[in-house]
């Protein structure tokens, strides 16, 4: 039999590898054991500045990465575990709530990445077979509204997407603008071939009623859906571009500077 003092730990046994009975005891000894916040504190300032144990591994690189990957793969929870877990977060706060813009530039990039290599073509349609039948609140929508506005929820005014176009966002102006951009996705470079079918037309500061060249550019349909979130940074990033490829002007605020005289 393990004695406790050994269980919590010694020094001495430092690099020793453990049998599977072993571990299973220690594992049984710690189930369903609460640390203390005293404890949770000296395990963290122990852990500080450590890099953790996977930091650049990838499932190619490392055996135990790709083994802990199939073991989770295709796992459900069931419904008493999946109960337990929304409890214990019940009225935790989120470290974001009311925080807008909360991810740099480098961080939203990276995320974007990471989302076109998990995102495959299987996993999309898993997710929409998930959703299928679903009915979502209408405070809940009210929230992820706010949240692809990139605004507090107390901001909140109203669903932007349920705006209309103008009279002048017609089938002849998306057809400028995509020939405009050589028929290619402006973020990810995706020709029309490539994906069979229309690019969209996106409103580069989400209005509507502003519908002119300097305001709008071609996008494919995933890269349009990322626009939806955090839409501070994709405004300054699509001006940024239009301005390098086609010479528009904005201002530091993001307001469009028209060259009227140019235009009469």
């Amino acid at each position: 039999m393990i004695s406790e003092s050994n269980m919590i730990g010694n020094r001495n046994s430092l690099g020793r590898h453990l049998t599977e009975e072993h571990k299973q005891i220690l594992r049984d000894y710690h189930l369903g054991k609460k640390l203390s916040l005293k404890t949770k504190l000296k395990i963290g300032k122990a852990n500080k500045g450590k890099p953790a144990w996977n930091k650049g591994l990838t499932i190619e690189s490392d055996k135990r990465v790709k083994d802990y990957s199939q073991k989770l793969r295709g796992r459900i929870q069931s419904k008493e575990h999946r109960i337990k877990n929304s409890n214990v977060h019940k009225g935790q706060i989120p470290w974001h709530k009311g925080r807008v813009n909360v991810y740099s530039e480098k961080a939203l990039k990276n995320i974007s990445e990471g989302t076109k290599k998990a995102m495959t073509e299987e996993v999309r349609d898993k997710l929409r077979q998930s959703h299928i039948g679903k009915v979502i609140a209408h405070e809940q929508k009210k929230k992820i509204s706010a949240t692809m506005q990139g605004i507090p929820f107390e901001e909140w005014n109203g669903f932007t997407s349920s705006g209309l176009y103008d009279i002048n966002f017609n089938n002849k102006f998306r057809q400028l603008i995509r020939k405009r951009d050589n028929q290619i996705c402006m973020n990810c470079n995706v020709h029309r071939e490539q994906i069979k079918e229309s690019l969209s037309v996106h409103h580069i500061n989400y209005d509507k009623n502003c519908t002119i060249e300097q305001n709008c550019i071609s996008l494919c349909r995933r890269c349009h859906t990322f626009t939806n979130l955090n839409r501070p940074y994709w405004i300054k990033l699509f001006q940024e571009k239009l301005s390098k490829l086609y010479g528009y002007k904005y201002n530091t605020e993001g307001v469009i500077q028209l060259n009227l005289l140019k235009t009469q």
